[in-house]
């Protein structure tokens, strides 16, 4: 999970292993955060991938999800856009880029760290 810096909204990976469920995508799932502590669905980005690790830039307008091919094996990282408006209210998420990490079996997860500033831009 990882909140937005501006605490408008959260990020949590939505995977399902070892076996994917027929016809249900794995997603980085948004949600507002809403002043009474209550949360609201925002949007569902479906990934090429299992995310298995978020990480937000610290100026809020990158999600970073680190992940497997099948929860097992391959790594792969993609660096998604976060969008908000002028007022500060979550517009959109989106895949800009993923590259590849390694891709031998078995591999652990991956695990991927870096400063903001350094990060890959994909």
């Amino acid at each position: 999970i990882a909140v937005h810096p501006s605490g408008c909204c959260l990020f949590a990976s939505n995977r399902h292993v070892p076996d994917p469920l027929p016809g249900v995508p794995q997603t980085i799932a948004c949600f507002a955060l809403h002043a009474d502590g209550t949360l609201g669905q925002l949007q569902q980005l479906v990934m090429q991938h299992v995310p298995q690790g978020l990480a937000l830039s610290k100026d809020g307008s990158t999600v970073y999800a680190v992940g497997t091919e099948d929860g097992v094996q391959g790594g792969w990282l993609s660096e998604c856009r976060v969008r908000l408006a002028e007022d500060g209210v979550f517009q959109e998420l989106e895949v800009v880029g993923t590259m590849t990490l390694g891709r031998s079996t078995p591999n652990p997860t991956p695990v991927v760290a870096f400063e903001a500033a350094q990060a890959p831009r994909l």
